[in-house]
């Protein structure tokens, strides 16, 4: 006998056309529907068991915080993605820092890390390429990470992996160190363009995808189903070769941003091996936010203060290099203008 459901408060209509629209018109699974994390499977190399579809990486990052106990301890880069300490404090928890340093690339340290596991800690935060400063750990740095993780089994390490495709120096092949317990969190929004449609995945042990998946449903129920459509269709349509092609494009924008921001002697920045975007040390003494406002509201070009990402060692801008080719010269140009136009004095190159 099939169970009717009168538990669900959801208007169900009788009619459909076919399976996209009962799809659309339901509550979906949990874990995401079947043929989507099928696909993810077959993309990841990696069993479906494992795959647990979410509302954007932004909820798979949240749903894997909310497995973690209240007031546990949470290892947490800096510079960091916003979102970051905002979600481990709204799920309680305690967040200490390790930070990332220009002088090591904004790569994270062994020894550092090693030091701050010798209290406890429930979690490390990891996020490669890292959002706001494209970077990536090297092998060495990687094995010694891997060799600290290895002495703590029990700590979860949850890798956000949003950038993972956008690698332009070096290989994208290892982005995280390999750890018994970890969460790898991705999202369909960058690299097929799908970001208002709020479709992300999480890569885990199977016992730790259903703990997320469940934790998930409590945040925001079923992930969204259109979404997970449209997710669904771009991974049958042989997204390599796209892929390729907009990887070089960005990497060809990286390049041509950084001929223009090189022409400004007031910023000082290395070429990001990944990601998105420029970051950029300001000398002469202004406050980044400050700074960030007048960009917007003088030189007509929006930037992000390093303040937004934690950065606490001198002011710095985070500036997208992944926007139309038609924007780019222009948004780059006025930048690097406005910067050496600005009243603040020029402080000297690093």
């Amino acid at each position: 006998m099939r169970p009717i459901d009168l538990g669900l408060g959801h208007l169900r209509l009788d009619g459909a056309a076919g399976p996209a629209e009962a799809l659309v018109g339901e509550y979906g699974p949990a874990q995401g529907v079947d043929a989507l994390r099928d696909a993810v499977a077959e993309w990841e190399r990696t069993p479906r068991e494992g795959v647990a579809v979410t509302t954007g990486a932004s909820l798979g990052l949240a749903a894997t915080l909310a497995t973690l106990p209240r007031g546990a301890r949470l290892l947490c880069p800096r510079p960091y993605y916003p979102a970051y300490p905002r979600l481990a404090e709204a799920f309680g928890l305690e967040v200490a820092f390790y930070p990332l340093r220009a002088e090591d690339g904004w790569r994270p340290d062994p020894d550092e890390i090693a030091r701050l596991l010798r209290r406890p800690a429930a979690a490390v935060l990891w996020n490669a390429p890292a959002n706001p400063t494209g970077a990536v750990c090297d092998a060495a740095r990687m094995e010694a990470i891997g060799e600290t993780f290895t002495r703590h089994p029990d700590l979860l390490l949850i890798s956000d992996e949003v950038y993972a495709h956008f690698v332009y120096d070096g290989s994208p092949a290892a982005l995280h160190p390999r750890h018994a317990r970890t969460v790898r969190v991705r999202s369909f929004s960058k690299v097929f363009g799908l970001a208002g449609e709020r479709v992300g995945y999480v890569l885990a042990e199977p016992g730790e995808a259903d703990a997320i998946s469940r934790a998930h449903w409590m945040l925001a129920m079923s992930p969204p189903a259109t979404g997970q459509l449209r997710a669904l269709a771009a991974l049958r349509s042989d997204p390599g070769p796209r892929l390729a092609a907009l990887v070089s494009r960005l990497c060809a924008q990286r390049d041509a941003a950084a001929a223009i921001l090189r022409r400004c002697a007031r910023v000082s920045f290395a070429s990001p091996p990944a990601g998105f975007f420029h970051w950029l040390r300001v000398g002469g003494g202004a406050r980044d936010d400050a700074l960030a406002e007048r960009c917007a509201t003088r030189g007509g070009v929006h930037v992000l203060a390093g303040t937004a990402f934690g950065a606490a060692d001198g002011a710095y801008l985070r500036a997208s290099f992944a926007v139309p080719p038609a924007e780019l010269t222009e948004g780059f140009e006025r930048l690097a203008a406005f910067l050496e136009a600005d009243a603040s004095p020029p402080g000297p190159r690093r």
